[in-house]
């Protein structure tokens, strides 16, 4: 494996305020806290806050003894991207492009709901003002078969990694419902068909083959890119479990080795599918998963557990929390809460200021009680869903 550039973590600053009565009591209670606290080091904090005095201050976004949770904040009503009408769609990744969020999300054609993933996923963008949007169809970028996308951004040029080969005109699209109407005129641009594209021009295209490429012998599915300091590029894979490779900046691939195996894990009887990594403003490696059990064959307690954390301050040596860091549960806006029968797909969508505190969690969700591929519980209907994320420090 190409070397990985390892970043040192300076310790900040603390100011604290002349002491008043109720600070000394603060203190005294954190005085209380940190002689029954654990941790010795930031990975004792998952990497997402610092260890200090034995107990971890966690960095915008995060909370918990550990820093393991998401602190996600209420989420508006409905969905970020085919929610109502409903255009079926599983997932999307944003880019914030001269002021613009750009979502680029995988949508099922035809009426047809996510039992059609295979033969009728295409990329779709769509644009929002505000992170949380609601998103509006702009354009197709890549047509069929074109599933599980992830967006990077290198300088001028966004590359979109994705799963299957998308190729020209509508391949071998089906409808699945006889009455349905396209909720917008859609544009089909053909391209050369290739497992990664690029632009140089914009979110708008056009989407040239190549761009990066895949480790080849590799089951590569639902790829997700990672720009490195250096100029390499990691991808992360589920083929099964996850696996990790990464190229030079010359395109040249080193072997991809497993950083989570297939079924267990931290969490018995579970998959870990769906990575989503980013680097954060130390350097660290912060993962997110889909996880689904494999020790049920009752659908609905798909959503018992949806999601999996791991960590590494290298790329190279990777930690896995136990304790998911979101479920299937969100609260809106309006104090309803739901839990969706299905959770996947994880994206975080970052701040742009240096600091990487992340904004916004971007999932594909089925409705409570729906779920996935279950045509007879109603679980073909799907959207892509978005919640805000409490960025204050915890």
């Amino acid at each position: 494996m190409p070397a990985l550039l390892l970043f040192s973590m300076a310790p900040s600053p603390r100011c604290w305020p002349a002491a008043t009565p109720v600070l000394v009591l603060v203190l005294a209670l954190a005085g209380i806290r940190g002689a029954d606290a654990t941790c010795t080091s930031a990975l004792s904090c998952s990497l997402n806050g610092d260890c200090t005095g034995g107990s971890c201050e966690c960095a915008a976004g995060w909370h918990g003894e550990e820093c393991e949770l998401l602190s996600l904040a209420p989420a508006p009503p409905g969905g970020a991207y085919g929610f109502s009408p409903n255009s079926s769609s599983w997932g999307g990744h944003v880019i914030k492009w001269k002021g613009e969020y750009n979502m680029f999300v995988s949508e099922l054609w035809g009426g047809c709901g996510i039992t059609s993933w295979r033969q009728n996923s295409h990329v779709v963008r769509a644009t929002a003002k505000t992170p949380l949007g609601p998103f509006a169809y702009v354009d197709t970028a890549l047509p069929p078969e074109a599933t599980c996308n992830h967006v990077m951004v290198n300088g001028s040029r966004i590359v979109l990694y994705h799963q299957f080969a998308s190729g020209a005109g509508k391949g071998k699209l089906t409808q699945c419902e006889a009455d349905w109407q396209p909720p917008v005129n859609e544009t089909w641009t053909p391209v050369k068909s290739h497992e990664v594209h690029y632009s140089d021009t914009g979110p708008a295209g056009p989407w040239l083959a190549g761009g990066g490429s895949m480790p080849e012998g590799l089951i590569c599915n639902n790829p997700s890119p990672l720009l490195l300091p250096n100029g390499s590029t990691a991808v992360f894979c589920h083929g099964p479990g996850i696996r990790l490779a990464v190229a030079d900046a010359h395109g040249v691939w080193s072997n991809a080795t497993f950083i989570q195996e297939p079924m267990g894990g931290p969490v018995a009887h579970t998959v870990w599918e769906d990575p989503f990594a980013w680097l954060d403003s130390k350097g660290y490696w912060p993962m997110l998963s889909h996880v689904y059990p494999t020790n049920t064959s009752n659908w609905l307690q798909y959503a018992d557990v949806v999601a999996g954390h791991g960590y590494s301050v290298d790329g190279v040596d990777w930690h896995w929390h136990p304790t998911p860091p979101y479920t299937a549960d969100v609260t809106d806006t309006s104090g309803q809460t739901l839990h969706y029968a299905t959770r996947e797909r994880p994206f975080l969508l970052l701040s742009d200021d240096g600091k990487k505190a992340p904004i916004a969690l971007f999932t594909a969700v089925t409705m409570p009680g729906r779920p996935k591929q279950n045509k007879s519980a109603g679980g073909d209907y799907s959207f892509t869903h978005a919640q805000p994320v409490a960025t204050q420090a915890a």
